[in-house]
């Protein structure tokens, strides 16, 4: 999934199929964010009565669980508490949001990180939690903006009353990447990089 396989150009570039998955009845959407979830993603799945998609990275992608987190579906893990940001991460972007989270530090803004693994169903107590306390919540994702993550927050907000924090939607534009390189190379193309998504909180932030 996303530009895990980014070198082979925009053919092997998965980054629709959170939103062609998700859009199906019944489906359950799973996006792990490294071998530690994508385990304990794997027995989650063999006990849920449905249809369950598992969205995948390469291999050899960064460990960000030291230990096995309490990972139910439908269930955000929260890897970091804070007061002003929340960084609702899914998939492979964990490391990266991790890294994010340590710039705003720097810039004095208090962030908690969520790994939201999944993506169908919601985690909507974690949602209601977090829009009423923080600030900006942002979500970040190896996926398009449109019907993915974000998308998915966005009309969960459509249906809420009133809501204090902004969103800040991170993800890849409605638009084929056509340069070729490794996935780093690709995510500063795309605006995914901690560096790129930090700054945009930031124009919010002080805005």
């Amino acid at each position: 999934g996303g530009l895990s396989y980014a070198g082979l150009g925009g053919t092997h570039q998965a980054l629709e199929d959170i939103a062609m998955l998700r859009i199906l009845p019944n489906m359950t959407v799973l996006c792990p964010a490294d071998t530690v979830e994508v385990k304990l993603a794997l027995k989650a799945a063999m006990k849920c009565n449905g249809p369950v998609y598992i969205r995948l990275g390469k291999k050899n992608e960064p460990l960000v669980h030291q230990s096995d987190p309490d990972f139910q579906i439908g269930r955000g893990i929260v890897l970091r508490e804070g007061s002003d940001v929340c960084l609702l991460s899914t998939g492979n972007m964990l490391p990266v949001t991790v890294e994010t989270a340590d710039r705003l530090a720097e810039a004095g803004f208090s962030c908690q990180v969520v790994s939201m693994h999944t993506v169908k169903p919601l985690d909507y107590n974690l949602l209601e939690n977090v829009f009423n306390k923080f600030q900006v919540v942002a979500t970040v994702e190896e996926h398009t903006v449109l019907g993915g993550l974000g998308a998915a927050v966005a009309e969960w907000m459509s249906r809420q009353t009133s809501l204090p924090a902004r969103l800040c939607i991170n993800g890849i534009e409605d638009m084929f990447l056509h340069k070729v390189g490794n996935q780093n190379n690709a995510r500063k193309v795309a605006g995914l990089t901690a560096q790129d998504i930090s700054s945009k909180i930031l124009n919010i932030l002080r805005g």
